[in-house]
């Protein structure tokens, strides 16, 4: 066919057709741009999540090898352990002394074993290397070695005289385990014996099994040869398969350091991405090298993450493309109807977000007033904030300033200036000298209170001791940064795609009807069809940005953690349950309780779902429950024990669920989502919940909150 014979477009149809393929390619390019800016930030925030959460396993675990070591170390110093003077009655055919002999060194070893269920083996050297006594002592006749000069660990020890760990092994229980050996020293400095003990390493497996791990996919630690010695599946700790674990890039090249990431010290955090070989998929990883010499890795699973993200990126800008290939065969009209009307729309959208935006007040632990001369009236124990005998703090404004840091008292005097002239808000951080003199850091917000002419006539302020924090920060300044700065973008993106997508949409589904109605009867079925296309268009996006924008807003309701007396939430819990107790005569009890961060009512809601649970399942003696506390590697570890009918342990992992029962309503009335909420509540603590229990001798449920 001739050339010349082609149809011809119309110069109106080219220009729809060039504004279709316009918008076309730009939707293309800005799916592109908010896809990849998307997924930076959220790989941005799950290392930067990744790193703190690789630091705080790290202090647990050093701290499980740490307690182990003191408490071999202070037995060494103890009197009974000084002298070894039953040498002449060890006896090769036990392997050391009789049972009946040293008794008192017996007695401190069983003790050892039972209090923290730590090692599984207590030892006595003499200085030669020769064993002098084993308990339990049934072990000690089954001794195939009765010196153990050769080992590593104790010409380590004869080196040094400091407490030494021995590298990882598979124990004749088949357990992994190490042997830490602390000397016995005379006050000459002598060694006159070693103390050893035989550590099992299945509490470090605990510390990242997947439980304590989630929202990760996997945790493993590695000795100083880079043998796996824990990790999130226990099938990989079998001889032969844990020494292949040095091939793992993670492992290998902290080995490769020396057991320190390249530039970086002993629990200095590395973030990588690896490839594990034990599945092939591409992680997101922190490893954290310990002071025993040993590795510490947390991984996700990067596809998890772009997950999480891609299918929201990808309906956004599929429904936009097929929108805006919609409205351009309307026509160029309604474009410069849009362009017309674009500053007014900056202006509303500027007004709305002045609107909409608020600033939320921090909690505080004291209030004080100012009466703008001398005189400030605290309300709260700040003596004891800052180690001040009662009444001991500054009562005036001028002896408070006085413990002002000198580095921070011109900055604060000026915001104190700026409040009271009006012209800026007071909201600072500085520092405060304490009773004995180290430095503690406060956050003070305050406002005048003004007469019916302007004028200030009293103070009112609020005071936070954010010293922990300030320390936390030092540590992890640029960790926080990253965080902050990524959550203020994902925000920011929420807010503005709520806002600056709707408001075209908004435009485009008005004038789209107002164009129908003033051509009525002009347009064709073709135009009415499009024009129709259009706004429906609009109508659905318009609904899925506000799906996003609600999705965004999930979790944002807690208030914030703050030091709270737990003894005094346990009796506003009792006393929501008064009516209950009454009712089936039931007893609670409780030890002294501390003051820890935490939400007041959602730790009020955590003990009243778990009395009244104990009350409800009670069984035919009148229900007794009793609440404690103690304190352990960093953390408080709360119980709530009862008498109860007890529970069958094959159901831990339902128990915990969402409507997971294990019981019909008929039996015990509920809805089944009290131990779901207190799971939920104490995770936000950032703690974790677990129970014990035997069927027909009652429960303790135990929950940890950080502290």
């Amino acid at each position: 066919m001739d050339k010349s014979q082609l149809p011809r477009l119309s110069a109106g149809r080219r220009i729809i057709l060039i504004f279709s393929l316009s918008a076309l390619a730009g939707i293309v390019l800005v799916g592109a741009a908010l896809m990849y800016s998307i997924e930076r930030t959220a790989l941005a925030q799950s290392r930067t999540y990744l790193e703190s959460r690789a630091g705080g396993m790290a202090q647990r675990c050093e701290s499980e090898i740490a307690e182990a070591q003191r408490d071999l170390e202070f037995m060494s110093k103890m009197p009974a352990f000084q002298q070894l003077p039953y040498v002449d009655r060890m006896d090769p055919a036990i392997n050391g002394v009789p049972e009946n002999v040293e008794v008192e060194k017996r007695q401190f070893l069983t003790q050892t074993l039972n209090k923290a269920e730590r090692f599984s083996v207590l030892y006595v050297l003499r200085p030669n290397a020769d064993i002098y006594m084993v308990e339990p002592f049934k072990l000690q006749p089954k001794l195939t070695k009765r010196n153990v000069a050769d080992t590593p660990y104790y010409q380590e020890a004869v080196r040094t005289k400091h407490v030494v760990v021995s590298d990882s092994f598979l124990g004749a229980d088949g357990v992994l385990c190490v042997v830490i050996l602390a000397p016995i020293l005379a006050e000459s400095g002598d060694v006159t014996g070693y103390l050893g003990g035989v550590f099992h390493l299945t509490r470090l497996s605990q510390l990242v099994s997947k439980e304590r791990i989630s929202p990760f996919d996997a945790g493993f630690m590695v000795d100083r040869k880079g043998y796996l010695i824990a990790h999130t599946d226990v099938g990989l700790l079998k001889e032969g398969v844990r020494e292949r674990f040095v091939q793992h890039p993670l492992v290998s090249r902290f080995l490769s350091s020396g057991g320190e990431p390249a530039g970086k010290g002993q629990g200095a955090i590395s973030l990588d991405d690896c490839v594990d070989p034990t599945d092939a998929k591409h992680y997101l990883a922190a490893f954290v090298p310990l002071r025993s010499g040993w590795g510490l890795a947390l991984l996700r699973d990067r596809d998890s993450v772009m997950g999480e993200v891609r299918p929201v990126i990808w309906g956004i800008s599929g429904l936009a493309a097929l929108l805006f290939l919609v409205v351009s065969g309307i026509g160029v009209a309604i474009a410069q109807r849009i362009g017309k009307r674009w500053e007014a729309a900056e202006r509303a959208l500027r007004a709305s977000e002045e609107r909409f935006c608020t600033v939320a007040e921090s909690v505080s632990d004291m209030i004080y007033e100012w009466d703008l001369k001398d005189k400030v009236d605290w309300h709260g124990d700040v003596d004891r904030l800052v180690g001040y005998p009662a009444g001991g703090f500054p009562r005036t404004m001028s002896g408070w300033t006085a413990t002002f840091h000198p580095e921070d008292k011109d900055r604060v005097l000026a915001a104190v200036d700026g409040q009271l002239k009006g012209t800026a808000p007071y909201n600072v951080e500085f520092r405060v000298a304490g009773k004995d003199g180290g430095w503690r850091w406060w956050s003070s917000r305050g406002t005048v209170l003004r007469d019916e002419r302007g004028e200030p006539r009293r103070w009112l302020g609020a005071v936070t001791d954010i010293t922990e924090r300030k320390r936390a920060e030092e540590k992890l300044k640029a960790a926080l940064a990253d965080l902050e700065r990524s959550n203020k973008e994902l925000e920011q993106f929420a807010y503005v795609a709520s806002h600056d997508l709707q408001e075209p949409l908004r435009m485009v589904s008005s004038y789209t009807q107002l164009l129908a109605q003033r051509y009525e009867g002009q347009l064709d079925e073709k135009a009415k069809k499009y024009i129709d296309y259009a706004v429906d268009g609009a109508i659905r996006m318009q609904r899925l940005i506000n799906d996003l924008l609600t999705y965004s807003r999930v979790g944002t309701r807690g208030n914030p953690l703050a030091p709270t007396d737990s003894r005094a939430v346990l009796g506003e819990a009792l006393r929501n349950l008064a009516a209950m107790i009454e009712e089936k005569q039931a007893l609670v009890t409780n030890d002294d309780l501390p003051t820890v961060r935490a939400d007041a009512s959602q730790l009020a809601q955590v003990f009243q779902n778990l009395i009244a649970n104990a009350i409800k399942f009670r069984g035919e003696a009148p229900p007794r429950v009793h609440v404690s506390a103690r304190e352990q590697a960093g953390e408080w570890i709360f119980s709530v024990a009862d008498n109860g009918i007890g529970i069958d342990p094959q159901y831990a992992d339902r128990l915990f669920v969402i409507f997971q029962r294990l019981h019909t309503r008929d039996e015990y009335p509920g809805t089944g989502i009290g131990l779901a909420l207190c799971r939920r509540i104490v995770e936000r603590h950032g703690g974790r919940i677990w129970f014990e229990s035997e069927l027909g001798k009652g429960s303790t449920f135990y929950f940890t909150i950080p502290k």
